[in-house]
Order: C-alpha cells, then sequence, then structure tokens
C-alpha cells in the first residue's frame, strides 16, 4: 500500500509540474508551431493570445487533476476506501489517456509523459486494490 501511495504522489508531483509549463508557457510550444506550420511571431496577435489562453486553460485544469490526485491519495486511497481507487482510475482514463493521444498525433515528443503516468496511476490503484 506505502508503494501505491509513492506512485500516487509522484505522479501528482509530475502532472503539476506538466500543468506549471502550460500555465507558464510565454509562447507556442516547438512541436505545435511545426504543426500549425508557423512560429508564435508570425500569428496575427489576437491569434496568439487565444492560443496562450488555452494554455493558461489547460494547465488550470491539469493542476486541478494533480492536486485532486493527491487529496485522494491523501484521504480515501489511504483509508482503503474503494470509492476513491475508483474516482482515481476513471479519472485518469478520463484525463490520460486521451491528452497522450492527443499529444501524439500532433506530434508532441512528449506523449509518454502522460501514457506513463496514466499507466503508473492504472498500476498503483491495482496494488491498493490488492492490499485491501
Amino acid at each position: 500500500m506505502k508503494i501505491a501511495q509513492i506512485m500516487l504522489y509522484s505522479v501528482a508531483g509530475a502532472v503539476c509540474l506538466i500543468a506549471l509549463m502550460w500555465l507558464l508557457t510565454p509562447k507556442l510550444l516547438q512541436f505545435q508551431e511545426d504543426f500549425i506550420g508557423l512560429t508564435h511571431e508570425e500569428l496575427a496577435p489576437e491569434v496568439a493570445s487565444l492560443y496562450l489562453a488555452l494554455y493558461k486553460t489547460i494547465g488550470a485544469g491539469i493542476l486541478a487533476i494533480g492536486v485532486g490526485l493527491a487529496l485522494l491519495t491523501r484521504g480515501p486511497v489511504r483509508r482503503g476506501d474503494p470509492w476513491g481507487r475508483w474516482i482515481i482510475l476513471t479519472m485518469t482514463v478520463i484525463w490520460g489517456l486521451p491528452y497522450a493521444w492527443g499529444a501524439f498525433q500532433i506530434g508532441s515528443p512528449t506523449f509518454v509523459v502522460p501514457l506513463a503516468l496514466t499507466l503508473t496511476v492504472i498500476i498503483a490503484v491495482f496494488i491498493t486494490r490488492q492490499s485491501s
């Protein structure tokens, strides 16, 4: 159970770091510039501003997921409540797999990160299930 909690806390920390990347990015990410075929400077100011607003929205949502994962691990998972595991599993599958697939489709070299985090959470949830 302790190993699973450490895994879940580690994923929560990594997810929060990913969120900070999205929240603090001052211009388009390189792989997204490659995908649309324009640099940040070539975009109309309104379009660049829209992209950055979307980055902030994505970052805020990802940060909420990271904090939620940490809180669920600290509370229901540590107590052994089964509903906490199911919420974490559902939240991870709904967020992690589409995020990884979307990153892969637009050519991000980092699609492995959300995929690895998703698989780590799934493994940790099954470890907690076995130890309950």
